[in-house]
């Protein structure tokens, strides 16, 4: 499949408020603070997963339907995927139609995303249940440019999903809820408190 290259890599944040100030001062413009609620689909063999895809339907301002793929050749220093999207005009309208096609929701997952735009890049500050992060989404060698100015170690970058990262909690925590929700991880406070450590060694 073809499409556009996406490439980013997150920081686990102690302050976003001062990233948030650092952004400001160099000029980027901040499109507001939006909530996400993400469903992710996958057929009854997880074809998708087991192949490193990503199909998924988000809600905020928009309704969007997206595919994600591993390219074939990794970067390895950036996160990249092969990105297809296309915004909807009825979620439930989509839902069926991926019915129809075999792929049923597997996950919810929620953030909330304040997004900015600088030349040739976007940044982003996300809040998940289990903490605050720093995206970066740009060619790779903007992206490191910008995390040094920003003063993030671009050796405590992170190269995995979000999913990814909820995967390794709920196997090394032993969570026992399937989605990444504010309700979920408000009811297991200690989940956060021990997985900020790994993020942030």
């Amino acid at each position: 499949m073809k499409g556009p290259i996406e490439t980013e890599v997150k920081f686990f944040l102690l302050e976003p408020e001062e990233i948030r100030c650092r952004l400001h001062a160099f000029g980027a413009e901040s499109l507001g603070r939006i909530f996400e609620r993400n469903t992710v689909y996958d057929d009854g063999k997880e074809s998708l997963r087991k192949r490193g895809g990503l199909l998924r339907l988000r809600r905020d301002r928009k309704i969007l339907l997206t595919s994600k793929q591993p390219p074939e050749k990794p970067d390895p220093d950036v996160k990249a995927f092969l990105e297809n999207e296309i915004e909807v005009s009825d979620a439930d309208a989509t839902e069926r139609i991926l019915a129809f096609l075999g792929f049923f929701p597997r996950l919810v997952y929620e953030k909330w995303r304040e997004e900015f735009v600088l030349p040739d890049a976007r940044a982003m500050l996300d809040e998940l249940p289990f903490g605050p992060f720093l995206e970066i989404e740009a060619p790779p060698e903007r992206i490191r440019d910008l995390a040094n100015q920003l003063g993030m170690p671009w050796e405590r970058r992170i190269r995995k999903t979000y999913l990814d990262l909820f995967a390794e909690a709920k196997k090394n925590l032993g969570l026992s809820f399937a989605d990444l929700t504010f309700e979920n991880f408000a009811a297991s406070p200690d989940a956060t408190r021990k997985m900020r450590p790994v993020w942030n060694p």
